[in-house]
């Protein structure tokens, strides 16, 4: 009799697996290959990051805030094929974004059938807000697709025997979680413990042997094995750092207010940690003012009370869970459920799937907003409620066709086809818009144009060779001149420079005596005054005392108060009034 290799996640239904990846694939196209305006986070740290590592600059790859785990994967990419680095991050957030159905059907298809997996995953897929987010440079898709990967794999290990197999592929799928963001080690904890907890029920209920020895866990002990082995290089360099084997240094805010135990004391940083991550120039807030300010678990892990847990689920929960769900499926949300409901066919796998939505939610809330949190957050774990939307929409094409008489039954496919490029188009909206040299982009090309001066000019015209500055525990920095001062990320990574942004030292309001101050202490090369700056901080050009040599000009239009859209200029070249 032959054997039968193991039964791993992704061997039924291969062929249209796999065209529903390249179809995810496709919708993203016009994204990866119209839309170059980086979003905030990618041009500030991930992008810029992967650039270093593109070129060898290793003191600008690694920073304590950003876990390594997208940044190592599209560093290689963009190294290995010779890619820019704002391609090669669109590229493999979508090539996460795809790889997502995947796990995703074989989670829905036990419960739910392949009729309502594959609609799940189509779903997936022309989900505009998940599309929108993963045909960007963010670490998002890749944490979507690894989240759906070790709930898939947790459900395959209970409803089979365990395998060593599965085991170390939830190791190395929950490794990658806990290095792809800060709360993802707050994810993969509870995987590792969940796995763990369904192998030993799976070996107690196996009649082979009754012997003590059978009953251990060994696979979810490799599986931890290899969890500490792919986590270690990164927690030891956490270590040298920042004095704490984390894995993202926000993490410290947890470990800080920890009772520290009488008999002894928790690790101080070196000196020369304690001095490189120590902000050296922040007027208007100290240090320690600073961490009670940042989001974290500490805010609410620490103290709990009824009171709180309440306001919490109140004020936060109920509000963030509405922008994680994805608004257009709500209606599709709503019939599934009622249908489950009243067909007496909602079950177990019903409040598995949304309990872990919750629980997702819940942690993300807890470990990233004090505040707010963004919705991309949320939407990772929004896939699992996928389907009930399928079982919603899948009721709605049976009622029509049911209703609809047969020689009209082809406004059916038209009216899906329709709805799914509308939201296509709303998911590679940016990409479309910046086709047009309409108004109101004006600023998105202008910025490209200083960019550009940037990079063929920039260095030609700095006043003396100056030295890299180095991180500070609020500010990543490229390690590279020149050095801008501006609110514009975008184009501090498009001119490939460094940047110092008034807003991580706390500027409001910032005068230009302010401006010259922190030049002075950054020794900045170059200042940029545009709309970005505008929208951010308060400045009064009317304390110059006159105007200063325009490096670049571009005008904003009647409209703006300012008479310039991008003011260039050097810090000698700024006179103020005393």
């Amino acid at each position: 009799m032959k054997k039968t290799l193991p039964t791993l996640p992704f061997q039924s239904h291969t062929r249209e697996l796999w065209f529903l990846f390249a179809l995810a694939i496709a919708v993203c196209l016009p994204s990866l290959f119209w839309h170059n305006w980086p979003p905030r986070d990618a041009a500030f740290y991930y992008l810029r990051m992967v650039r270093e590592f593109k070129e060898g600059n290793w003191s600008g790859v690694w920073y304590p805030m950003i876990p390594p785990f997208y940044i190592l994967i599209t560093g290689t990419l963009a190294t290995v094929l010779s890619l820019p680095a704002m391609f090669a991050g669109k590229l493999v957030s979508i090539l996460f974004f795809a790889s997502s159905v995947f796990p995703l059907y074989h989670i829905l298809k036990p419960f739910y059938g392949h009729r309502v997996a594959r609609s799940g995953c189509l779903l997936l897929i022309f989900c505009s807000r998940l599309l929108r987010d993963s045909a960007a440079p963010l670490l998002d898709s890749g944490k979507m697709f690894l989240f759906l990967l070790c709930v898939c794999l947790l459900i395959t290990a209970y409803r089979q025997r365990p395998q060593l197999s599965r085991a170390l592929i939830l190791g190395g799928a929950a490794a990658g979680l806990a290095l792809v963001r800060g709360e993802g080690l707050a994810l993969a904890l509870p995987a590792l413990a969940a796995y763990t907890g369904i192998e030993i029920y799976q070996r107690c209920r196996m009649k082979q042997s009754s012997s003590l020895l059978s009953k251990v866990p060994w696979h979810s002990c490799a599986a931890a094995l290899l969890f500490l082995l792919m986590i270690l290089p990164w927690a030891m360099y956490m270590y040298n750092e920042t004095g704490y084997p984390v894995l993202d240094r926000r993490q410290l805010d947890v470990i800080q207010r920890l009772p520290v135990p009488e008999s002894g004391e928790l690790h101080e940083p070196s000196k020369t940690v304690r001095e490189r991550f120590t902000v050296n120039h922040n007027p208007q807030t100290t240090e320690n003012n600073f961490l009670q300010q940042s989001a974290g678990f500490s805010e609410f892990a620490i103290g709990l009370s009824a009171s709180t847990v309440f306001q919490t689920i109140y004020s936060k929960l109920l509000p963030e869970l509405f922008k994680g769900v994805h608004q257009y499926y709500i209606p599709l949300y709503i019939i599934g459920i009622v249908l489950l409901i009243k067909n007496r066919q909602w079950r177990g796998r019903d409040w598995l799937l949304g309990g872990l939505f919750l629980a997702h939610a819940l942690i993300v809330i807890l470990a990233v907003g004090r505040i707010w949190t963004q919705a991309r957050y949320i939407l990772p774990a929004t896939p699992l409620l996928f389907g009930w939307a399928a079982v919603g929409g899948l009721a709605l094409i049976d009622w029509g066709r049911e209703k609809i008489p047969v020689q009209k039954q082809k406004i059916i496919p038209t009216i899906i086809t329709l709805l799914a490029l509308i939201m296509v188009f709303n998911g590679n909206h940016r990409a479309f818009q910046f086709l047009r040299r309409s108004r109101p982009n004006q600023e998105y090309f202008h910025a490209l144009e200083a960019a550009q001066w940037m990079r063929e000019k920039g260095k030609e015209n700095m006043a003396k060779e100056r030295s890299p500055i180095k991180s500070t525990q609020r500010h990543y920095h490229a390690h590279r001149r020149p050095l801008l001062l501006t609110a514009n990320r975008r184009i501090a990574f498009l001119g490939e420079t460094d940047a110092v942004f008034p807003d991580m030292y706390h500027y409001g309001q910032i005068s230009i005596k302010q401006v010259l101050e922190l030049c002075s202490d950054k020794t900045i090369d170059f200042i940029i005054i545009d709309r970005q700056w505008k929208r951010f901080y308060e400045i009064d050009t009317e304390d110059l005392t006159e105007q200063p040599e325009i490096v670049h000009l571009k005008n904003f239009g009647e409209d703006s108060t300012y008479s310039v859209d991008i003011l260039l200029v050097q810090p000698g070249e700024l006179k103020i009034t005393e």
